[in-house]
């Protein structure tokens, strides 16, 4: 693994590094074109750590799936002159630019200086369920619906049998553009859905499959199912349901899930949401 260190400080910088060090990892110093003599040299089935010179210096290696950026923040407590803090900001600026090129976190890491043991938890590689969720977050961005974005996956041995997201029916005018009257108001979450002209995310997944197909899989959806989708998930024999948001917490679907041994469980954004 090929950690890259960043920070505004120099000093947190060193810091991190040292914990590395002392934890096993090889400090090389950084210089042009140092990542083909890494991977020439099978360098990259080492644990090697860099300090970078900037964090235009992440370009370089962020194609390689082996290179973690490290972002390394002071803890806030020290004192800084004007002279430093226009340092500060112009290497925010650059950080800033950097950080925008990530699609999700699987290859960044962000910590306090205080928070440094949590770096030998990080994965390169996502798990089934962080693959999987992460595919959900990007069709919600597909949604037209004016309430809010969510997506679904359906999932049989690893393997996704269908990709659905909430919005007005194929054909008809999005509901960002006034095709659903109840998520143009005001209407309160979970209330009077059956006047919602928009197909959720689950139905638009479920409507890809036939019903034979769908018994046993895997549900990753970004929110907390409503009613209307509980009664197809228990109907359609779904195995297991994770989630990321709630959505109202009802226990009456709660109690339905756990009646018909539907193992329901709820995962963490896979999508960075700072910027």
């Amino acid at each position: 693994m090929l950690f890259c260190v960043t920070s505004v400080s120099a000093k947190v910088s060193r810091i991190v590094i040292d914990h590395l060090v002392r934890n096993g990892f090889t400090e090389k110093k950084v210089f042009d074109g140092i990542i083909n003599d890494i991977m020439k040299d099978d360098g990259w089935r080492q644990d090697i750590v860099i300090q970078l010179r900037t964090p235009d210096d992440w370009l370089e290696f962020k194609i390689r799936p082996c290179a973690v950026l490290i972002i390394a923040y002071p803890s806030g407590n020290q004192k800084v002159s004007s002279e430093e803090i226009a340092e500060y900001n112009a290497y925010y600026i650059n950080m800033l630019k950097v950080r925008a090129t990530f699609l999700n976190r699987t290859n960044l890491i962000e910590v306090d200086e205080t928070q440094i043991d949590t770096i030998y938890n990080h994965r390169i590689r996502p798990t089934w369920q962080e693959y999987f969720m992460s595919l959900a977050e990007m069709a919600s961005l597909r949604s037209n619906c004016m309430k809010r974005k969510v997506g679904a996956v359906l999932v049989r041995h690893n393997r996704i049998i269908s990709v659905g997201y909430n919005g007005t029916s194929t054909g008809t005018t999005n509901c960002s553009d006034g095709g659903c009257e109840r998520c143009n108001t005001n209407t309160h979450k979970g209330k009077e859905l059956s006047d919602c002209f928009c197909i959720h995310a689950e139905e638009s997944a479920f409507l890809e499959r036939n019903s034979l197909e769908v018994v046993g899989a895997q549900l990753y959806t970004t929110l907390y199912p409503c009613r209307l989708c509980a009664r197809k998930i228990i109907q359609l024999k779904v195995s297991k349901l994770y989630y990321i948001e709630e959505y109202v917490h009802d226990k009456e679907i709660q109690s339905l899930f756990a009646r018909n041994n539907i193992e329901v469980c709820q995962l963490n954004s896979t999508v960075d949401r700072t910027e």
